[in-house]
């Protein structure tokens, strides 16, 4: 699949989620659930990103600012989540850092659809998209399973 379209894919459902989350009356076990998927998703995602996408965008001058600027929204969006997984009760204050998690991602996510996606439809051609696309999806993966421990399918991070 050619990486803008695996990208978009997975943009939609972070949105999807984090408007979940946000709209939730009160924080239950399927809230925590969600979280738990979407910040595991969404890290595997960056990470990602920053392994087979950006470093062949950022040697294009033309592109480079605007991925130095990528990288940082991914690592702010780090420090926000791992900040939600630190808080023992999710409460009030919780679904405020949520509410911010979830308007800096957006903001990012727009900014990427329109600003690097036409970058990379200006530097790569059709192929270069989807071997990019493919390696992209193995890095996703690889970092998944790095991620959960033995047997549970879940994230040991944090």
């Amino acid at each position: 699949m050619n990486i803008l379209d695996a990208i978009k894919q997975d943009h939609d459902q972070y949105k999807d989620q984090m408007q979940q989350l946000i709209e939730a009356d009160r924080i239950g076990q399927s809230e925590k659930d969600l979280f738990q998927r979407f910040s595991s998703d969404i890290d595997a995602h960056m990470k990602a990103e920053q392994q087979m996408f950006y470093p062949v965008l950022e040697e294009q001058d033309m592109a480079k600012k605007h991925v130095l600027q990528a990288y940082e929204e991914h690592h702010v969006a780090s420090l926000v989540m791992d900040e939600l997984k630190s808080v023992q009760q999710m409460d009030e204050r919780w679904m405020a850092k949520m509410q911010v998690l979830s308007e800096l991602v957006k903001h990012h996510i727009q900014e990427e659809e329109s600003v690097i996606f036409r970058h990379a439809r200006d530097l790569l051609d059709s192929d270069e998209l989807d071997a990019l696309g493919d390696q992209w999806e193995s890095s996703k993966q690889q970092v998944m399973r790095q991620t959960q421990p033995t047997g549970t399918g879940r994230s040991s991070r944090r």
